[in-house]
């Protein structure tokens, strides 16, 4: 995936190379949102 630079060279930058669950069976879709939920909250908590 190509992002922004100014994404990029931010001082807080995390790429988590998360699967696409479009057109993906709903435990697919379940499974990424979980993983997004508890990466957001490790985030929060790092930036704390």
């Amino acid at each position: 995936v190509n992002l922004p630079e100014a994404w990029v060279l931010r001082d807080v930058f995390e790429d988590w190379q998360l699967d696409d669950p479009d057109g993906q069976p709903l435990e697919t879709f379940r499974r990424v949102r979980d993983e997004i939920k508890e990466r957001v909250a490790k985030l929060v908590d790092n930036l704390s």
